[in-house]
């Protein structure tokens, strides 16, 4: 039991001694019965939020965190005093970062006066929440329930668009150094055949831009003042005070830089390119040291392995004309920043046709500097409690889980989820950002994806 849980503790993220690891197995095991949690009871609110608007999940005053508004409604209805997280001994299952969402997640505190039934609890809560923030139910839990602790698994979901997986331009900096990556000979099959398809795309989709900006210049040149942009049906032009003339080389220049955009937003990803993004996420499963994936960890400690279970693509899905590739993640806990990074990784090694042990490169003990990928896309979808003790069933605790709230879990994320992510996308443009960055990169950041493995 005790090297159980201190590998529980581990993987969580924290790196714990013997002496806390008893002081950590009695807050586990044993329900406190201090004089101050006279009166007071544990709950766990099971919930789910658009993260668009807030900082996080975490209370990080002065700034708005979903358990910031949770907690102010559940102090308005009277039944905690402050809002402290210590007095309250605020916990949750998984930290969700600035603009991140989750369709399910678990928060847990003491609260007084619970005489209301989880379900009614609920219905009074969202009748006081914003439209972005919903619980599913309210659940009494033993003093002793921490649900970073007692979570099992966590199920996330990201949602890549298929333009990401475009090798860049041979021109751009990130396109002259994966040369050697594109003329790598005595390669496997299903390998060649992936080499074969960036090579042909690295040479009509950058063609088929040029060809098409030609012909808008040459358009503009026969009459500059009657010339009108062809794509502002798609992207809509901000509007200008009618007293303010632009050069008719304005319209030109938005017009110019709508042709790459608009490639993108027509671009259908290949089942080829698909097979080899999915076979470099797969090298992720399994037990591995991910120091490189989050920010300021030591590859010798115990807390940098983690386990993945599972990764796997969707099929591709098309929202408002843009393609969209689902990819789903089962792993027993990640790290800070873990997911985007890992993701942001494989998209480097697809764009670059570079070896799939690239990928495996970033488990060794060699400093990586992995960029992270846009967070806006990313989701909770729940976290698992498949081991909850006999004891606390036998006490008449209820299990932890989030099957019969699917429906109304699958409508948050039509009405609230789903339309801001992609329309983030779509307003700030954070992968044309975020690939922009890699492309004209001049330094030494991406040259892992071009030594010899």
């Amino acid at each position: 039991m005790e090297e159980s849980l201190k590998r529980k503790l581990e993987d969580a993220g924290d790196v714990v001694t013997d002496t806390e690891l008893v002081k950590k197995q009695a807050t586990v095991n044993k329900e406190p019965s201090c004089q101050s949690n006279v009166g007071q009871v544990r709950i766990a609110v099971l919930l789910g939020y658009s993260g668009t608007k807030y900082h996080g999940i975490q209370l990080n005053n002065p700034h708005a965190t979903i358990e910031r508004v949770v907690l102010d409604v559940f102090q308005a209805l009277g039944l905690i005093r402050d809002t402290d997280a210590d007095h309250i001994s605020l916990s949750r299952a998984a930290r969700t970062d600035k603009g991140v969402h989750a369709l399910g997640n678990v928060v847990s505190f003491l609260v007084s006066n619970f005489t209301f039934t989880g379900k009614e609890l609920a219905t009074r809560l969202n009748e006081k929440l914003p439209e972005d923030i919903r619980v599913w139910d309210v659940l009494k839990v033993p003093m002793s329930f921490n649900p970073r602790l007692c979570c099992d698994s966590r199920l996330y979901e990201y949602y890549l668009p298929s333009f990401a997986l475009i090798p860049p331009r041979t021109t751009c900096q990130l396109g002259k150094k994966m040369q050697p990556n594109l003329a790598r000979k005595n390669l496997p099959d299903e390998e060649a055949n992936f080499v074969r398809d960036i090579q042909q795309e690295v040479n009509t989709f950058w063609e088929s831009i040029d060809t098409e900006s030609i012909r808008l210049k040459d358009e503009f040149e026969k009459d500059p003042e009657s010339f009108q942009n062809p794509y502002t049906k798609y992207f809509p032009d901000k509007p200008i005070p009618p007293h303010i003339k632009l050069p008719a080389t304005v319209k030109l220049k938005k017009a110019l830089k709508c042709v790459e955009r608009h490639s993108y937003m027509k671009y259908r990803v290949s089942s080829t390119r698909l097979a080899f993004f999915q076979k470099a996420c797969e090298e992720y499963i399994g037990n591995h040291n991910f120091h490189n994936f989050t920010v300021n960890q030591d590859a010798a400690s115990r807390s940098s392995w983690r386990y993945i279970h599972s990764i796997q693509l969707g099929k591709p899905f098309v929202y408002k004309e843009w393609e969209w590739v689902p990819v789903f993640l089962h792993g027993q806990s990640f790290m800070l920043h873990q997911i985007r990074k890992m993701l942001a990784h494989a998209i480097m090694v697809v764009r670059t046709a570079a070896p799939i042990s690239c990928v495996t490169k970033a488990f060794t003990e060699t400093p990586l500097n992995i960029s992270r990928s846009p967070g806006h896309v990313l989701l909770l979808r729940n976290p698992v409690f498949s081991n909850i003790p006999q004891d606390w069933k036998d006490k008449g605790y209820e299990d932890i889980h989030f099957d019969e709230h699917a429906n109304a879990m699958e409508k948050l994320a039509d009405t609230q989820v789903f339309p801001q992510m992609f329309e983030i996308e779509q307003k700030e443009q954070m992968f044309y950002n975020f690939l922009s960055y890699a492309n004209a990169h001049a330094g030494t950041q991406f040259d892992y994806l071009y030594e010899e493995s």
